[in-house]
């Protein structure tokens, strides 16, 4: 009989972060729940009870103040208990198991109750119903749909063409056939595509970072286990989680030197949000070294660009669709929510220029500002892929990024199309750093309602006071990339004693 090596005995210290982690571990589902119950009230509840509706748990009124006090409250505790994970749970055995669990785990309330942060939802629900019925989404906006479902799309975007593609169009049609207009079926049946797309992310995730030295585990609590990814991406079911997947999933593809798959898939991509375009220029050096004689860059370049066109080109055909969300992308620029660069900019020059009297006259400063934005996001993009040869994943980190961050229009989750290539490809614990703290802020900003600072955000702060005194109360808050202690030294009997 062979006795266990030392090395694989469950040490005195990795039972106490087991059960350490463990008890963050409830706390972050125990701030998932009281978000949940909170989001009955504060959360983009349907304004119509015609299609269905979520149960209202304990406050009638929408956005009652105690409502808000728990919604910050239980958003605090996940917030806390995340960064908590990221360091207790170092060098623990199977600790990718751990985070997976604890994803799905805290994923469950999120998932069950009212939308929070945005309206989208609706939105992507009555563009479905408005591509089933044979209307062009491209063409009219929610209004010509009418009925409930249509009023539940917020003020902005009712007469507003779809900005999508084809083929997330295509699922939304078919998400609403299925439900039948039933509003709560539809949101539900939504989420389970989005988080269906998150799981197939996370699977792809995982040998990207092994490929790259950067540990799974880390990964996923940085990637997907995060509460921005909890907050947009399961309760608030936005598409992005599709673009992702498929960007993930190209890159995956061409690291393992497959391109023209990659660049199809990469298609796919731009075929649910136009963005994703930019992750092909990632692809050419894979396609490059396929190709023989002059000029492999340049050919491989035009190889990626006409198999992703080609991929487009035909879904297109196939939808019996034709391009018209290109153009409807300038409808939502007419969002101003504080986030964006670029717009802050522009608009604190026009107003510095009438407050020394100059004016603007016919001038569009916030436009041009945009226009300077975007052009700089693309000089950065070709920085990036000269200095960053060798590393795919991260060259597409980078460029979303800045293409995010330099954008005329920011929304919290598109932090996501950098940070999960990002959580995959660095090591850098000052990156950690910023990107932590970078989540951590998009979550507590805007409200759970969507809307800025209002006076609401006083009882917000009270509900964030409170869970960081609870926080505080359970354990030493650290950095979830302080290094474990070492082991203390173990005697190892000879190989003869270890067996009997």
């Amino acid at each position: 009989m062979l006795l266990p090596h030392p090395a694989d005995r469950p040490t005195e210290r990795t039972s106490d972060q087991f059960v350490t982690a463990r008890r963050w571990r409830r706390m972050g589902l125990a701030g998932a729940v009281l978000t949940a119950v909170a989001a009955t009230s504060v959360g983009d509840l349907p304004t119509t009870n015609e299609l269905g509706a979520w149960p209202t748990l304990i406050w009638p009124h929408p956005r009652a103040w105690p409502a808000v006090v728990l919604a910050y409250l239980g958003l605090t505790l996940v917030i806390g208990a995340w960064w908590q994970l990221g360091n207790v749970t170092r060098g623990l055995p199977q600790r990718l198991g751990f985070m997976l669990r604890t994803s799905a785990m805290w994923a469950v309330p999120f998932a069950i109750a009212p939308p929070l942060y945005s309206r989208d939802i609706y939105s992507y629900l009555a563009q479905g119903a408005l591509y089933a019925s044979g209307l062009d989404p491209y063409q009219v906006g929610p209004s010509a749909l009418g009925g409930p479902l249509a009023s539940n799309v917020s003020t902005i975007w009712q007469d507003t063409p779809a900005p999508y593609g084809p083929l997330f169009l295509g699922i939304a049609a078919l998400v609403t056939a299925f439900a039948g207009h039933h509003i709560v079926l539809a949101v539900l049946m939504m989420r389970v595509v989005m988080i269906g797309a998150l799981a197939v992310t996370t699977a792809c995730m995982i040998p990207l970072a092994r490929r790259v030295g950067v540990d799974p585990a880390t990964a996923v609590w940085l990637g997907v286990l995060n509460p921005l990814t909890l907050a947009h991406v399961v309760s608030g079911a936005h598409n992005d989680a599709l673009m992702v997947m498929l960007m993930i999933a190209g890159i995956l593809l061409a690291v393992r030197e497959r391109p023209v798959a990659a660049s199809v898939v990469l298609g796919l991509a731009v075929l649910v949000k136009l963005p994703a375009a930019v992750a092909l220029a990632v692809v050419v050096p894979a396609m490059s070294r396929r190709l023989r004689g002059r000029y492999p860059m340049a050919r491989g370049g035009l190889a990626v660009a006409a198999t992703a066109v080609l991929t487009v080109a035909t879904v297109t055909v196939l939808m019996g669709t034709w391009y018209g969300w290109v153009s409807a992308l300038s409808d939502t620029a007419r969002i101003r929510n504080g986030l964006s660069i670029t717009t802050n900019v522009g608009i604190v020059i026009n107003a510095l220029a009438w407050f020394v009297g100059q004016g603007t006259g016919s001038v569009d400063v916030v436009g041009v500002a945009r226009e300077v934005g975007v052009a700089t996001a693309a000089v950065l993009t070709l920085l990036v892929l000269a200095r960053t040869r060798g590393r795919p994943v991260y060259a597409l980190a980078l460029i979303m990024f800045s293409v995010v961050l330099l954008g005329p229009v920011v929304h919290p989750w598109y932090l996501l199309w950098g940070i999960v290539p990002l959580a995959v490809s660095t090591r850098d614990p000052r990156v950690v750093t910023r990107v932590a703290l970078l989540i951590i802020g998009l979550v507590l900003y805007p409200m759970p309602w969507g809307e800025g600072f209002s006076p609401a955000a006083w009882w917000g702060l009270i509900g964030t006071a409170t869970g960081l005194l609870v926080i505080s109360a359970v354990g030493n808050p650290q950095k979830p990339w302080d290094p474990v202690p070492p082991e203390p030294a173990t005697l190892v009997p000879p190989l003869h004693l270890q067996a009997r």
